[in-house]
């Protein structure tokens, strides 16, 4: 009985110490990601869809209309509009201009994302700083955990919920 509750406290903590370990490394990795561009100041929704939206044109970084709004509660870049049936496909881009921008898998000037609506559509688009990832919530599942259960797991970091939000 001695042998089984000593190999039990043996693996808890192994298991602490692993997640610990993974947590650290996430944060370090989060900070290097963002390390090297500062701050945006506005985050545009540029595509084929800005003329749908009321923009003069498509493509247009600067276009204001199609700009996203930092949520502080979520420390993300988001935005909503209606879209008609059709085939898209867009980037986000930063400060009004091509300079900085990200495509699909969150690449620096990367390949356009499709967006494909076969009825009209309300649109959700995101984009995180932090990873410069660009998202929809028509190609993405974008989910979410309600509620206070991490104050329940005592063998949590006091950075879980910072950590769990990088996943």
């Amino acid at each position: 009985m001695h042998k089984k509750m000593a190999h039990l406290l043996f693996s808890i903590f192994t298991i602490t110490l692993l997640f610990l370990s993974f947590s650290l490394t996430a944060v370090q990795a989060e900070a290097r990601l963002n390390k090297h561009t500062p701050n945006s100041t506005t985050v545009t929704i540029a595509g084929s869809l800005q003329s749908e939206l009321g923009c003069p044109g498509d493509w247009d970084p600067a276009c204001p209309v199609t700009h996203l709004a930092y949520d502080a509660n979520d420390d993300v870049w988001q935005g909503s509009w209606t879209l008609p049936a059709g085939s898209y496909e867009y980037k986000a881009a930063l400060n009004d201009s091509w300079t900085e921008s990200y495509g699909l898998h969150a690449q620096s000037s990367g390949a356009n994302i499709p967006l494909s609506l076969p009825s009209t559509t309300l649109v959700k688009f995101y984009y995180d700083h932090k990873s410069h990832w660009v998202a929809d919530n028509v190609n993405s599942k974008i989910v979410v955990a309600i509620g206070n259960f991490q104050s329940n797991w005592p063998f949590l970091p006091a950075r879980a919920a910072s950590f769990m939000r990088l996943l």
